[in-house]
């Protein structure tokens, strides 16, 4: 005979005994009892990654209670419990010996919260903390924004020195903190050029803000001032327009101007931003004709040729008036 769990010991009677049928004779009518010994099975306790140390396997017969081994702590985690390889958690109430088994510990991380404090700009606009699991990326949330400011980016500290990557883990509590840099107009086209006196022509140039490009004109229709060093100049001489914000000077102002540096400032409703324009005089014309200027050459022939014609009639006629005397 046999069975998965158990060992056959041998046949006994009502008295316990065990018979040995070589030398066993029957007499009367009896009963004889099968006797099984439970196999010995092992029960090991894995950790799983966690806690101090693996709790003591333990060797105990099939169907017999498997004490609690107790229950195991690790910082940033939480002790579910025992489970089997099926997934069942144990209770050990009731748990015995199904064979040779490995009870593994579950373990939880415990939850952290992620503040995002957005350093005092965004008016009234927050982002909700979230709860990651120790160990775990938090997710970055939408880019929040600012008019008047770009966005940098997450921080760690609240001067926002030390960046914080979205690839790092969640070990505690975290308070993100947002980055800002001010937004500033400044020159995209036109600083550092040149007009020339009496060339008649506008001079041209384009202020771009920083952040919210495509509002800068509106900031600046607020204000609508443009000087020329220092001192402001009328609406009638300048014209501005949308793309950024283009300036441009009339010539007929530019005219009045000295010959030098000159800077040009727009003001917004908001900020400033100046350009430095080189004014220079006409430069003067030279009316002798310059070494190898062929264009001139046939005229100052004929001036030429015309001058010794006219001086050769002279000297004829005065000869005429000594002959007839």
């Amino acid at each position: 005979m046999s069975d998965e769990h158990y060992i056959f010991d041998g046949w006994y009677d009502a008295n316990n005994n065990k018979i040995d049928f070589d030398t066993y004779k029957l007499s009367e009518s009896l009963t004889l009892t099968a006797h099984w010994t439970p196999k010995q099975y092992t029960v090991i306790f894995d950790k799983n990654g966690h806690g101090a140390a693996n709790p003591s396997s333990k060797t105990l017969d099939y169907g017999a209670a498997v004490p609690d081994p107790g229950d195991l702590s690790e910082n940033h985690y939480h002790f579910e419990g025992w489970f089997d390889a099926n997934n069942n958690k144990i209770d050990f109430n009731s748990y015995t010996v199904p064979g040779d088994v490995t009870l593994k510990a579950h373990w939880t991380p415990e939850d952290y919260e992620v503040e995002f404090n957005l350093n005092g700009h965004g008016g009234s606009a927050t982002i909700a903390p979230t709860k990651v699991p120790y160990g775990s990326k938090v997710s970055a949330p939408s880019e929040p924004s600012d008019e008047d400011y770009s966005f940098d980016g997450w921080f760690k500290d609240q001067n926002c020195e030390n960046p914080f990557s979205f690839d790092e883990a969640i070990e505690a509590g975290t308070i993100l903190y947002a980055g800002w840099t001010k937004f500033v107009y400044a020159p995209y086209s036109g600083d550092n050029g040149t007009w020339i006196i009496d060339s008649g022509v506008d001079y041209k140039f384009t202020i771009k803000r920083s952040v919210g490009d495509d509002k800068c004109y509106n900031h600046f229709i607020n204000s609508q001032q443009v000087d020329i060093d220092g001192t402001p100049i009328s609406d009638i001489d300048y014209t501005a327009e949308q793309g950024s914000t283009i300036i441009t000077l009339k010539a007929a102002k530019l005219q009045t101007l000295k010959p030098g540096d000159h800077t040009i400032t727009v003001h917004f409703d908001d900020g400033v931003a100046s350009i430095q324009l080189t004014v220079k005089a006409a430069p003067a014309i030279d009316p002798s004709p310059k070494t190898g200027d062929s264009r001139n050459t046939g005229l100052w022939i004929v001036l030429m040729a015309s001058s010794v014609l006219g001086f050769a009639g002279v000297m004829i006629c005065d000869k005429k008036r000594r002959a007839v005397r």
